[in-house]
């Protein structure tokens, strides 16, 4: 059993602070736990995840099938990636 810090459960889940804090909220996250007691001014003290909730919750994530995005916002980078492998169709390959 291994506890991860919040900047290691970022990299790991790819996800940003604000909508690891929403899916918690929500019940979609793992719950941190904590790690001490106090330290600061709302009785708080260090909290972290545990590994082994965060890799099962990873895990539980859905596939992505190639070919299966639909309304991709304008600007993200799934949209761009999909964009350029069409161009690449059209131009057999070339860019």
């Amino acid at each position: 059993m291994r506890f991860v810090r919040r900047k290691e459960m970022l990299h790991m889940t790819g996800l940003t602070n604000t909508v690891q804090y929403q899916l918690e909220k929500e019940g979609k996250f793992p719950a941190r736990r904590n790690i001490t007691t106090g330290g600061s001014k709302n009785g708080g003290g260090l909290c972290a995840w545990l590994e082994s909730d965060l890799l099962a919750w990873i895990e539980s994530r859905p596939t992505v099938v190639v070919g299966s995005v639909q309304g991709v916002a304008k600007g993200s980078k799934c949209g761009r990636k999909r964009k350029i492998m069409e161009e690449m169709k059209v131009t057999g390959g070339e860019l």
